[in-house]
């Protein structure tokens, strides 16, 4: 287990990874760039529950797939973090997976393959509150758990996906029906506001229309976003 001193005014991040050359990879690349300090490097799950107890991080790093560690241990993180975020980082995904984490409160979804560039603006939008998933996530939510009849499979890209709080909210009142005059009245904007986010929702998920919104959202039996 790896730990250094706290610093003022960075970013504090935690890493959760039980394969050394990935952990290392990511320590090289964090040392590239000033404001960011890796407050501790865990290779187990006990590890890394200890760690919450200890230091209030700003950002935990974690492969769940890799030895020691589990998607259950991102659900207890989520709900013990209390809004401070979660960001995945793996070789592969699995849909349900993802769709699950994305639904228990996991802000952010990298790939191995995924750019330096893409990796720090990951960083700093889940620092400042807001989500980023890479481009072939989104994609294997999409596309791969319940690909509809008749749908075109896009090529698949590693382009991150930043998805903002209340995009997520007026996307979950999509799938579930919600026109939108009746998504500003429980929002408390204007339908015009609604219609912009909808348009911005669309573009960033490479979609046309509500259908492409509404598998998105299929995160649980139901096809919805839980509320």
């Amino acid at each position: 287990m790896y730990f250094r001193g706290v610093i003022m005014q960075q970013v504090q991040i935690g890493i959760a990874i039980n394969n050394l050359l990935v952990r290392e990879g990511i320590l090289s690349i964090l040392k590239k760039i000033d404001g960011f300090h890796v407050a501790y490097n865990v290779e187990t799950a006990e590890d890394l529950i200890s760690m919450q107890d200890r230091f209030k991080d700003d950002l935990v790093i974690i492969d769940f797939y890799s030895y020691g560690f589990n998607k259950e241990i991102v659900y207890d993180l989520c709900n013990k973090r209390r809004g401070r975020p979660v960001m995945a980082l793996t070789s592969y995904t699995v849909a349900e997976d993802a769709k699950w984490l994305r639904d228990q409160g996991l802000k952010g979804y990298l790939l191995h393959d995924c750019s330096e560039d893409e990796f720090f603006d990951a960083i700093r939008f889940l620092k400042d509150g807001e989500q980023f998933y890479c481009g072939k996530v989104i994609d294997a939510m999409m596309y791969h758990a319940e690909k509809p009849e008749g749908v075109h499979e896009p090529t698949p890209s590693c382009d991150g996906l930043n998805i903002s709080d209340r995009e997520m909210q007026i996307i979950g009142y999509i799938a579930k029906g919600k026109s939108n005059k009746e998504i500003a009245e429980l929002l408390f904007i204007s339908p015009l506001t609604v219609k912009t986010h909808r348009k911005n929702i669309m573009t960033k998920l490479g979609v046309n229309n509500t259908a492409g919104i509404v598998r998105f959202a299929m995160g649980d039996s139901n096809g919805a976003i839980k509320q």
